[in-house]
């Protein structure tokens, strides 16, 4: 089996577009909430705020961190 001429032609720009979804999905360096500066915005309801909210409040504040709660 050969390649089409059309195979060929498409080789390199495949072989270039692959390379940068390669680079894409490589995992960055690892989130440090001490090193964050984002401010994070929260919607939630009641039960949001109880379950997932206040203990995510309580781990950020132990240390001081630079990341902050609107």
């Amino acid at each position: 089996m050969r390649p089409t001429q059309r195979a060929l032609a498409l080789r390199e720009p495949l072989r270039q577009a692959l390379a940068t979804l390669e680079q894409a999905v490589q995992p960055g360096s690892p989130f440090d909430p001490a090193q964050a500066s984002h401010t994070w915005r929260v919607a939630a309801f009641d039960y949001g705020e109880s379950t997932i909210l206040l203990p995510a409040l309580r781990t950020l504040r132990q240390p001081r961190r630079a990341a902050g709660w609107l």
